[in-house]
């Protein structure tokens, strides 16, 4: 949606980006992930400096695909994880959660890709770590059958 973002004053896009981020906090307290993302994009489009719409936008999108993920429709998390990614490139979070999905797609070696990515972001990232190692161990395994 185009808010003229442009042509409003600093002070109203920052108003009216806060309006649309808090709107998204409520619904996202009322555990409605996705009407919240929502909001928070309203928020980013009116401001794109906001950090913390930002930031809520990349939590509501891990919202949505973990719920997909533990339901195991690995295809729909995988679009929300790619979502967080696009939003947030530097969220080694969502690098790593891509390449669990990855994973269980059996698409190993894109697995492994996401983990490193991860890795480079956020070398402290233990659980990357150990699923970079089990990425690989799968590609050496599905080689050899």
């Amino acid at each position: 949606e185009d808010f003229g973002a442009a042509k409003a004053p600093r002070r109203a896009r920052f108003l009216a980006s806060g309006v649309h981020y808090n709107i998204g906090n409520a619904l996202q307290a009322l555990e409605r992930p996705a009407e919240a993302a929502q909001a928070y994009r309203k928020a980013l489009a009116v401001d794109p400096g906001n950090a913390a719409a930002k930031q809520s936008l990349v939590t509501a999108l891990h919202q949505q695909a973990g719920a997909h993920y533990a339901a195991g429709r690995y295809a729909q998390a995988l679009d929300y994880y790619q979502r967080s990614i696009a939003v947030d490139p530097s969220n080694a979070q969502s690098h790593s959660n891509l390449g669990s999905v990855l994973g269980q797609l059996r698409r190993f070696k894109e697995a492994a890709a996401s983990f490193e990515r991860a890795l480079a972001l956020d070398p402290q990232l233990e659980s990357a770590r150990a699923n970079l190692r089990a990425a690989q161990q799968a590609m050496k395994q599905s080689l050899s059958e």
